[in-house]
């Protein structure tokens, strides 16, 4: 629902009903919408950090590390929508989004570091700089997917 409507785009009712509970079960777990919020940015944060070590343990060449992580990033389209309306995010949503955005990028600069160590970029390429441009790269492509319901493996990788 958050993916879809944004985050001041849903209730916690709208979110119960959507899941067929009451909204005070909800409640129960998550006083706030901003708990909720927090909540669900961490979530996605812990599982795209365990996706993210399992691709760099299973490849150590630069193109497939960097495909893999852009791939995943992409798929992950409610950072991207949150990011997207960042200012008007409750403090503690923002904070979680930072750390989510820190952990990412660091994760592609790693990626590009160890690269670069291994002779796979150009002596001058800076593994920062090409961490925040995949990960622009990556929420840029979840954004536009949303607005246009394409597979955002099809606009990265093209046709087959």
């Amino acid at each position: 629902m958050c993916e879809a409507a944004g985050f001041h785009g849903f209730s916690i009712r709208n979110l119960a009903d959507e899941a067929g509970i009451s909204s005070a079960s909800v409640h129960h777990h998550f006083p706030t919408k901003d708990d909720l919020g927090q909540a669900m940015l961490q979530r996605e944060r812990e599982s795209l950090n365990k996706a993210l070590a399992a691709a760099g343990a299973e490849h150590e060449d630069w193109p497939r590390r960097r495909q893999e992580a852009v791939q995943l990033l992409a798929k992950a389209r409610l950072p991207a929508v949150l990011m997207a309306e960042f200012a008007g995010l409750p403090p503690r949503c923002q904070a979680e989004l930072r750390l989510l955005h820190t952990n990412m990028t660091g994760w592609l600069s790693r990626f590009a570091t160890e690269a670069l160590r291994r002779q796979e970029l150009p002596d001058d390429a800076d593994p920062e700089v090409l961490g925040n441009a995949l990960m622009a790269l990556a929420q840029g492509t979840a954004l536009y997917t949303r607005l246009v319901h394409v597979d955002p493996m099809a606009l990265l990788l093209g046709p087959n």
